[in-house]
């Protein structure tokens, strides 16, 4: 492969992930209009069950046109149930934390606070790690801290129970982060996809029993169902897919990076479809804590790389 190859294969990677951020920063818009016709436990399984016949069918399209012995297939399944259980565990306190979040606060605010997770991931390094957060990693979760603290600190100095939800899911998904890493490198990213949302499935399922919440399909109003199918479908289907395919060919860093824009874009999509106009307090605090975002992340230590002329 020639300089200019890597060059656009790392190009195409990063409007990838540019795509699954927009996508992401979406979903915020739409599941908050999605909550006022479902309850939000029963949103999650119908997205994941959605998200794990995509994968399922995904997997079965991948086993029929290998070359791989259905044995091969098993093991490789076998070795993804550990890392994904865990992570789906992980993931499921995530999004149930956002999504009952999203009841109580709005898009473009949860769309910030969950942008956070960028600043737990560099600050759970550093306790992993046993050393203490680099400068620019205290001055990024200090600036986050404080758009935190703008957005949902009332006047009686006490924090909405919506954002307060969504800072609990925000420490999740960076956890996900940082478990991923761990096993990313031994497991098939489809495979353990797949258990990660059989485990969302499952643990939705029993939480909307637990509500005693009817599952009858036709209860379900088809722009609920609809905006199930399509976060399910591309915001954790393709959008799995997307990263997986990406990071293979682009940094961890240039990563993050792009995925700080996630909360931007909930802000735009909140205001286009919603007409949810942020207050001045929202856009204060939504800015420091991008400005942390990007603070932790553009001042990673990094090898130069060099000017390619293509």
């Amino acid at each position: 492969m020639t300089k200019c190859d890597g060059v656009n294969k790392r190009l195409a990677a990063n409007v990838g992930l540019l795509i699954t951020a927009v996508i992401w920063g979406s979903t915020f818009s739409i599941t908050k209009v999605a909550l006022t016709d479902v309850d939000p436990m029963l949103f999650l399984f119908v997205r994941f069950a959605a998200a794990l016949a995509t994968l399922a069918l995904l997997s079965a399209v991948r086993l029929l046109s290998s070359r791989n012995r259905p044995e091969a297939y098993r093991l490789t399944l076998t070795r993804a149930l550990r890392p994904g259980i865990i992570l789906g565990l992980i993931f499921a306190i995530g999004y149930v934390t956002q999504t009952e979040g999203l009841r109580y606060t709005t898009a473009t605010a949860s769309g910030f606070i969950t942008g956070m997770n960028v600043v737990f991931v560099g600050l759970m390094y550093s306790i992993l790690n046993r050393r203490i957060p680099a400068r620019h990693s205290l001055i990024g979760i200090a600036l986050a801290t404080v758009g935190l603290l703008t957005i949902s600190v009332s006047g009686r100095l006490t924090i909405a129970r919506g954002d307060l939800l969504t800072l609990i899911c925000a420490v999740f998904f960076g956890l996900h982060i940082v478990v991923t890493e761990v096993y990313a490198r031994h497991v098939d990213p489809v495979e353990v996809a797949l258990v990660q949302a059989a485990v969302l499935c499952l643990v939705t399922l029993i939480l909307t029993q637990a509500r005693g919440v009817s599952m009858r399909p036709y209860e379900i109003s088809a722009r609920a169902l609809a905006a199930a199918l399509y976060c399910g479908i591309f915001a954790t289907s393709v959008a799995l897919v997307i990263q997986t395919l990406a990071q293979r060919v682009t940094s961890s860093v240039d990563t993050a990076i792009i995925y700080s824009m996630e909360p931007v874009f909930s802000a735009v999509f909140a205001f286009a479809f919603l007409r949810e106009a942020p207050t001045l307090q929202t856009l204060a605090g939504g800015l420091l804590i991008f400005a942390g975002v990007v603070t932790v992340n553009l001042s990673e230590a990094r090898e130069p790389e060099p000017r390619v002329s293509c």
